[in-house]
């Protein structure tokens, strides 16, 4: 029988049980098993329901789950509580994903420690599965890979993968009997249940299919499962080839899915160390793409369906290691510095407690100095990040999105913004919550809360833009980029966003174009408060109107061209920023929308035109004290600012 962790892997860990250099991540272990050898949680009778239900549906947060609490569902802002489905059945795939860990920790602790309740409590599990899980019927309404003891194909993937690894460790101290029932009750029909289930694509739920049937495969020696989850078309190499792009990120844009389908590609190279799957190039490359791409605070940027709170410092995406878990495995594996950099931030960069580096850790981490942030370009994955400092010195960073549109997954944003200023994420993109509310689909997935434009207040059509400029030197650079629409709402919309920055402010020029007389939305959310306007007075005309995103705007005001330069100033955590908007003409909107989560707020800043074509020069110049200088000013086809003592200057190319 095949041996999931080789045995030298598992007497290192155990020697490392007495080295204080691992005495976190053995406490890690030792916690996570008190907990469940004290739990009595038994594997349910019933399958689970669909994990992203269990979120309020007004704060777009995640429920408290009680193992003591079946049918009482409670909201961590206001208390709430939710009963009945589909919150019952959500609350199972939580049971589910504890259990299953579980019986990998335990069968980990035994191994280790000679910890006999951890046997006979994973033992425990493992029948309860086993004896229940011929008796659950296939199917419901996951249209995308149906599920026996999970809702979907996916979660029964990650959900068999550490009962097998965790039987694996506790297998030769298993009578025949338990083998026997455990294999032929639970491994073997729910591998053949995947198979039944297969994508036969590129994708994040593919690699976990392959992930689990190669787990089953290596377990008990099955060669046609493993051929089929890495050798054969859709497997472990076709994937790597296939679902990385050439900057090292994973094909569907999302932080998240990267490291979800990183998480799978990952632990099939653990199960197969032997054939050294490791060594793939394209599985390198994802390790170090997002230590390009994350922001000054480690955060990673949460374009398309992604979880807000993805960090290098933490958690990456939910139900996967945290980020300092998988650079443990990968500075073991790799050996380069900056890997090490990451994998040594968990608690603070104090402690490694993760399983992953007892098991797979190298013996130290080397100490590691900041790189200099300087500007990026991931060219297939199309996301530009545009990185200077304000006349503080503290990083002013743009990243520009107009790539490919990321599947199922992706969001209708072309050519949008995000930025950082002033020591903050001043305008993030937003993410997703859970994909069971309404938010998800009326305003985290709506055009709406992007830095972008819209046409007629409806949602962009599907579109991949191309960038057409990308100079940097230092602090200061150029990025330009277009997109064209054809079909629905958008057909013959030709857009470009240029952006230019140097130390002390970033100018930002979109230019949109249709086919007749279009309303066009210029809009930017800003996490600030207090907006001081100037060059503006109200504007009674106007009225606030629409479907989906729009009903979203809280405390509309609406704004038109005074006299002077229009421009908007919000008080920031750590100083303030001007939205200076140079030879505004149209009206402007300020109101509050979701931020993410939901029970948080931003400002939101809407310029609209009704006309042909529109251009709309923005000046993002942030600022330290009230007494700071700015001006802002256009003359010809320049953009003038004076900061402080600073005085910028950008040229504009006239032509769309």
């Amino acid at each position: 029988m095949g041996r999931l962790i080789p045995e030298s892997r598992l007497t290192q860990a155990s020697e490392r049980g007495n080295d204080p250099r691992f005495a976190a991540a053995l406490k890690t272990l030792q916690d996570s098993t008190d907990e469940i050898l004290e739990s009595p949680i038994e594997p349910p009778d019933r399958p689970a329901g669909f994990y992203h239900n269990y979120f309020c549906p007004s704060h777009g947060t995640q429920l408290r789950f009680d193992p003591a609490e079946p049918h009482q569902h409670r909201c961590t802002v206001d208390g709430q509580v939710f009963e009945g489905n589909p919150y019952d059945a959500a609350w199972r795939w939580f049971v589910n994903s504890r259990l299953s860990k579980a019986v990998f920790h335990l069968g980990l602790r035994f191994r280790i420690e000679e910890d006999t309740p951890s046997l006979e409590r994973a033992r425990e599990i493992l029948i309860g599965y086993a004896s229940r899980y011929g008796g659950h019927p296939v199917g419901n309404d996951a249209g995308y890979g149906q599920g026996r003891a999970t809702f979907q194909s996916l979660d029964e993937a990650v959900w068999l993968i550490p009962l097998v690894r965790g039987y694996d460790l506790i297998r030769e101290s298993l009578g025949e009997g338990d083998q026997k029932q455990i294999e032929t009750g639970l491994l073997i029909p729910a591998a053949e249940h995947i198979l039944t289930q297969k994508y036969d694509r590129i994708h994040n739920i593919e690699c976990w299919h392959n992930a689990a049937l190669a787990a089953v495969g290596y377990c008990l020696d099955d060669d046609a499962l493993v051929d089929r989850a890495v050798g054969s078309a859709f497997g472990f190499h076709h994937q790597l080839a296939d679902g990385v792009r050439d900057d090292g990120l994973w094909w569907e844009g999302s932080s998240s899915y990267h490291f979800y389908a990183l998480a799978a590609l990952m632990t099939l190279a653990q199960l197969s160390e032997g054939e050294e799957l490791r060594t793939s190039d394209r599985l390198r490359t994802m390790f170090d793409a997002p230590i390009r791409l994350a922001g000054p605070d480690n955060v990673l940027p949460a374009f398309n369906d992604c979880w807000y709170f993805s960090s290098l410092d933490a958690d990456v995406c939910h139900g996967v290691p945290p980020a300092y878990a998988f650079y443990e495995v990968a500075f073991g594996w790799y050996g380069a510095p900056g890997l090490a950099a990451v994998a040594a931030r968990s608690a603070g960069g104090a402690a490694r407690g993760s399983l992953e580096a007892l098991i797979y850790g190298a013996d130290d981490l080397p100490p590691a100095s900041p790189a200099p942030r300087s500007s990026v370009l991931f060219q297939e994955s199309g996301i530009a990040c545009a990185r200077t400092v304000d006349v503080s010195g503290r990083p002013l960073e743009l990243s520009l999105k107009f790539g490919p549109h990321g599947g199922t997954h992706g969001h209708p944003d072309k050519l949008s913004l995000t930025l950082w200023a002033a020591d903050e994420a001043v305008s993030p993109d937003l993410g997703t919550p859970g994909y069971g509310i309404d938010l998800h689909e009326s305003w985290y997935r709506h055009t709406l809360s992007h830095n972008t434009f819209l046409i007629d207040k409806a949602p962009q059509s599907e579109a991949e833009g191309e960038l057409f400029e990308w100079e940097t030197s230092g602090q200061t650079g150029r990025a330009a980029a277009s997109v064209s629409f054809s079909g629905s709402d958008y057909d013959g919309v030709v857009a470009r966003r240029v952006l230019m920055w140097d130390e002390g402010a970033v100018v930002d020029v979109l230019d949109v174009r249709c086919s007749r007389s279009r309303l066009i939305d210029w809009v930017f959310r800003v996490r600030g408060v207090n907006p001081k306007l100037s060059g503006l007075a109200p504007d009674d005309h106007q009225e606030l109107s629409g479907d989906a995103g729009y009903r979203h705007i809280v405390r509309p005001l609406w704004w038109k061209r005074g006299s002077g330069e229009a421009r908007i100033d919000w008080t920031l955590l750590e100083g303030a920023m001007a939205v200076a908007m140079p030879g505004e003409t149209g009206s402007v909107l300020v109101g509050a929308v979701p931020f993410s989560p939901a029970s948080k707020e931003s400002d939101i800043l809407i310029r609209r035109r009704r006309a042909e074509s529109a251009r709309f020069i923005t000046a993002f110049v942030p600022f330290e004290t009230p007494e700071t200088r700015i001006t802002v000013e256009t003359e010809d086809n320049n953009v003038l600012i004076d900061v402080g003592d600073k005085h910028l200057h950008f040229t504009i190319d006239p032509s769309l």
